[in-house]
């Protein structure tokens, strides 16, 4: 029997007037905060310059609301060129 995930979809875009100089490096790994630990894993990325989509399976699958988890983005680069913040995302 195939084990039960969820999936996240993250989608991501500079705004800024100057997209056409920008390409982003989307070095990053989700992390839920909860009750209950969640286990992300990647399971696809695409885009380019100003956009980039990343897909994530997170295991045990989540629950029908979401109010009592937080979701963290924690950068991944083995080197980082230049200081990356944690965004946390409500």
């Amino acid at each position: 029997m195939p084990e039960q995930v969820s999936i996240v979809y993250l989608d991501i875009r500079y705004l800024g007037e100057d997209q056409h100089e920008i390409h982003l490096k989307s070095n990053l790994m989700l992390e839920g905060i909860g009750e209950q630990n969640h286990d992300a894993r990647i399971h696809g990325t695409r885009g380019g310059g100003s956009h980039t989509e990343r897909q994530f399976l997170i295991s045990p699958p989540l629950p029908d609301t979401l109010e009592q988890l937080e979701f963290s983005l924690i950068p991944s680069a083995m080197f980082i060129e230049n200081k990356i913040r944690e965004v946390v995302l409500d």
